[in-house]
């Protein structure tokens, strides 16, 4: 069966969702709230029974993640300045000093 087509006036556009207006988040939340104690019976049940491990690993994590919050990650940006700044110091540190005076001058 062939999906509908949509025109370029129905298509949802940036910064819109498909579904109209949607509910409100608070009301999302405060629905799934009313569930968090037998989500988290379903999860230990999980990890207690006799299930795959993949499960239960998931299960785990879901449970740790509302304990203490989701792991930080980090993330390394850098300019290209810093890229020649880290080539010129590499190469100091490899005994090439003419290279060096060349990269580092600005």
């Amino acid at each position: 069966m062939a999906g509908r087509q949509f025109t370029k006036a129905e298509a949802v556009k940036g910064g819109q969702n498909s579904h109209g207006g949607g509910r409100p988040p608070d009301y999302v939340r405060a629905l799934a709230a009313e569930h968090t104690e037998i989500a988290i019976q379903t999860l230990r049940a999980v990890l207690r029974g006799k299930n795959p491990a993949v499960a239960k690993v998931k299960a785990a994590e879901a449970l740790l993640n509302r304990a203490y919050g989701q792991p930080k990650q980090s993330m390394e940006i850098s300019t290209p300045a810093e890229n020649e700044r880290v080539r010129a110091l590499e190469a100091a540190l490899a005994g090439e000093p003419g290279l060096v005076r060349a990269e580092v001058q600005e």
